[in-house]
């Protein structure tokens, strides 16, 4: 079986990372690296290169993204076998509810969806996973407690992500302004899901 990550990117702010393989540091960043590690995928990722609105909300987002995988269908699925092969994805910030959309889109098309993992959701009370029996793989839920664009108590929707596997929250170290990046600036998180996921 082969497995394919797509990489999600949140809202990007100007001045600082770019969309696609930038907003990871690279396709060979330690991030990007040790998640091929953690997830055992072999095919060539896809980083998506999307300018969230500033004031989307999680439904927009959605449409947004099953509307993304039917214009990069023939992309996304190229080299894929729907009976052998899956889809994994990782997110972050808006890319959660974007991703999400992709998700629908894939599995209404007969592809199989493996782990998905969400980092620092935005407006994660408003995202509910959708299972099917195209939907095999674990959903994790991973927040930093102070993150403080996320669990702002004015337009963040801050909260749990409904119906995941797993919700995993932990404390950045990091200041202020870098704590929404944190658990995506290198590959240190994929130790930690290691001890909530690995025997």
């Amino acid at each position: 079986m082969h497995q394919k990550i797509i990489f999600v990117n949140g809202f990007l702010f100007p001045g600082t990372y770019p969309g696609g393989e930038g907003y990871w540091q690279g396709a060979g960043s330690p991030f990007v690296k040790a998640a091929h590690d953690y997830l055992g995928c072999g095919l060539s990722p896809h980083f998506t290169d999307i300018q969230h609105p500033v004031l989307s909300n999680v439904s927009e987002r959605i449409q947004k993204g099953h509307l993304y995988a039917r214009q990069h269908y023939a992309s996304l699925t190229t080299g894929l076998s729907k009976e052998h092969d899956q889809f994994t994805f990782v997110t972050h910030s808006m890319g959660a509810a974007f991703a999400e959309g992709m998700i629908a889109c894939l599995q209404d098309n007969g592809y199989r969806i493996g782990a998905v993992i969400h980092f620092n959701s935005f407006q994660a009370a408003d995202i509910q996973i959708s299972k099917s029996i195209n939907r095999s793989g674990f959903v994790i839920d991973y927040q930093n407690t102070n993150d403080p664009l996320i669990n702002n108590p004015v337009y963040a929707k801050a909260g749990d992500i409904k119906n995941v596997d797993l919700k995993i929250r932990e404390q950045s170290k990091k200041q202020y302004f870098k704590r929404h990046r944190d658990p995506i600036d290198s590959g240190d998180v994929w130790q930690i899901l290691m001890r909530y996921t690995m025997p």
